[in-house]
């Protein structure tokens, strides 16, 4: 028993998702909502383009608060790993 406790204590933690990785999953969703708004009847039009404003605002915040600061700290230090928030 002892043992498992161990086992679980070092497990890691699951990771936080990087700046690049949430930024890809964003870009999906617009495509996709895009795509739902070209294809929709006009009356649910209204409702998908408000959702389109709301995932915009959140890509921006993501581009501005994560993304390009991470960006800029990758590029003035050398990194030349995977941009992480």
């Amino acid at each position: 028993m002892a043992r498992h406790t161990a086992k679980r204590a070092n497990a890691k933690a699951p990771k936080e998702p990087d700046a690049v990785h949430m930024l890809k999953a964003d870009h999906k969703q617009v495509k996709q909502l895009f795509h739902r708004f070209r294809t929709a009847p006009a009356d649910e039009r209204r409702r998908i383009a408000g959702q389109l404003f709301a995932e915009l605002e959140i890509h921006t915040v993501l581009e501005e608060e994560l993304f390009y600061p991470a960006l800029r700290r990758a590029v003035t230090s050398g990194d030349d790993s995977e941009v992480e928030a």
